[in-house]
């Protein structure tokens, strides 16, 4: 009970710090980014685009750039900040205080992003014409969840592993690795969040049939293949983080 008490509380000082002015601005832009750009295209469209460009549009501006965004800000700084303001000996020492570290941070980075993320659709779908609203919505929303989780994972083990050059690497490895390689015709894609969040897209709104002459980008397995590798994918990199934070010595700039 030890580590869900201490994950319990970093989870409450998180959401206390998050009612500060500076992150709420930070919420608040992540809300209001897809929604302007919503609201944008709207007023430069001289006519009616096909209702299914609107839903590409969202999972890019939402459930791919607001989501990645939130898990980033969160996450990745999230051991480089304990020891920039010298609290990580208070952490260490606790007991399970590592584990639960990382535990809480995650679970609050989650809730932060995800409660921007789906405000943001809320609002966007509502602006737009989708073909079904409803059904966009929870598709998307659905997404987004996997689409933090998958990513977040990967930068808390990023976090752990080079915490003072963890946002870099992050920014890195979601530009070049994530973007740029699920795009690639070939199996290295399969080992990307946004290939299969892509794929569920695909197959839960059923587009697959519209946007069938670039089939080589998706994949003609059944859902519960691509929500499998989603949760093992996340799994994957929560396991291994939790191992690396359990044995590496951390040591601040000025110890070191």
């Amino acid at each position: 009970m030890s580590l869900l008490h201490a994950v319990g509380a970093i989870v409450q000082f998180e959401w206390r710090r998050s009612r500060a002015w500076k992150r709420l601005l930070a919420w608040f832009a992540l809300v209001a980014f897809p929604v302007v750009n919503v609201l944008v295209l709207r007023a430069a469209l001289t006519r009616p685009p096909d209702p299914r460009l609107w839903i590409f549009t969202l999972f890019y501006l939402i459930t791919e750039f607001t989501t990645c965004m939130g898990m980033l800000l969160c996450v990745a700084p999230a051991v480089h900040l304990e020891l920039e303001y010298r609290t990580w000996i208070y952490v260490a020492t606790r007991p399970a205080g590592r584990h639960a570290l990382l535990i809480g941070k995650y679970l609050w980075a989650l809730i932060w992003t995800l409660s921007a993320s789906w405000t943001a659709l809320l609002l966007a779908v509502s602006l737009c014409e989708p073909p079904d609203r409803f059904r966009t919505w929870w598709v998307l929303a659905v997404l987004s969840a996997f689409s933090a989780m998958g990513r977040g994972a990967v930068y808390a083990w990023l976090a752990v592993a080079f915490p003072n050059r963890a946002m870099a690497l992050s920014v890195v490895y979601t530009a070049v690795f994530d973007y740029l390689v699920g795009w690639i015709p070939a199996l290295i894609n399969k080992f990307t969040v946004q290939f299969h969040v892509r794929c569920l897209l695909m197959r839960w709104l059923d587009l697959e049939r519209w946007i069938g002459r670039v089939r080589w980008v998706f994949d003609d397995r059944p859902a519960w293949e691509h929500l499998t590798a989603l949760v093992v994918f996340t799994a994957v990199f929560l396991v291994v983080a939790w191992q690396w934070i359990d044995r590496r010595q951390f040591t601040s700039s000025q110890e070191g």
